[in-house]
């Protein structure tokens, strides 16, 4: 509860990479070959800037996780993992990136969320708030 984690690495880890309780910060920081969750969010947390690749190898694991309300998941790359970013309602999901996860994006609809992109080629979209599944 209440930690800043900045600029770390959570590598090939038989669990979750990352997991907080209330009031956490995970920033800039890299989850890779975790056997379950990149980051796993409980509540009032935020993930920013951080890169997630090929969680999930103990099968169901996400590049980020938000298991309860109030978290902040914005400006994240999720790549090849089980699921790539999933939260339950009264979360913000907002500028992600995700691709070759097996679900890119499961938001509850009571989630605050920017539009996901799926189309190839040339951006249309205007909305600063965009995440884009590719």
């Amino acid at each position: 509860s209440g930690c800043t984690f900045s600029h770390c690495t959570a590598y090939d880890n038989d669990g979750e990479g990352f997991e907080t309780d209330y009031a956490a910060s995970i920033e800039a920081c890299n989850a890779s070959l975790n056997t379950s969750h990149g980051i796993w969010l409980f509540q009032d947390s935020h993930a920013v800037n951080n890169t997630c690749d090929s969680n999930g190898s103990g099968g169901n694991g996400y590049g980020i996780y938000a298991s309860s309300s109030d978290n902040t998941m914005e400006g994240n790359q999720v790549t090849d993992n089980d699921f790539g970013i999933w939260c339950t309602s009264g979360n913000l999901v907002i500028r992600n990136r995700a691709a070759g996860n097996t679900t890119n994006y499961s938001v509850n609809a009571s989630a605050t969320y920017g539009p996901i992109i799926s189309a190839t080629g040339e951006i249309t979209s205007t909305s600063p708030w965009a995440n884009f599944s590719f």
